[in-house]
């Protein structure tokens, strides 16, 4: 799947989102460093991943619209860093790294994209990943990469057989993904 987002752009976001790590700050910390960049070609490869082996799928979903969301879905991270689920504080800090999180992306958009139609198209994207409306499939196909590509490196490179330091309340918590 390709991104409408031109190039140039991507190019210089990928700079920026590969000097973000993630998996810092947890409870568990990582055995392998992953950037954001990582994660999001990552997810990239998954939906690939999916739409060869089951190309019936392709039918349901808009695969040009999924891979804009997979590319922007984390750029305001650039400004407010990523946010582990496994932090102790995660609920408590959460809010408002979120919010710190969309700033950063609003200012950044409005900074480097003149083309009006294209900051409309960029942003739309990542209001449809982030303002998740239940009956859109292709965001919520997107939510599911994400997931998956998260889960998939943490039981690699963060879990991988180790004894997790806290309790099974804990635990249910961050398997809930909620």
């Amino acid at each position: 799947m390709r991104s409408r987002v031109p190039e140039d752009l991507i190019r210089r976001a990928e700079r920026g989102m590969s000097r973000i790590l993630r998996w810092r700050g947890g409870l568990v910390e990582s055995q392998k460093t992953e950037s954001n960049l990582e994660h999001i070609n990552s997810m990239h490869l998954l939906a690939a991943e999916i739409k060869d082996g089951y190309p019936a799928l392709s039918e349901f979903f808009n695969l040009g619209a999924i891979a804009d969301m997979i590319d922007v879905h984390d750029l305001g991270e650039l400004i407010s860093g990523d946010l582990v689920r496994s932090r102790k504080d995660y609920q408590e800090v959460r809010g408002n790294h979120k919010s710190r999180e969309r700033n950063g992306f609003n200012r950044l958009v409005n900074k480097y994209i003149q083309d009006e139609s294209l900051r409309g198209d960029v942003v739309s994207s990542y209001v449809r990943y982030t303002d998740l409306d239940q009956n859109d499939q292709d965001a919520l196909f997107t939510h599911l990469l994400d997931k998956i590509q998260a889960i998939r490196f943490g039981l690699v490179n963060v879990y991988n057989d180790r004894i997790l330091p806290f309790d099974i309340s804990e635990k249910q918590a961050l398997m809930s993904m909620g």
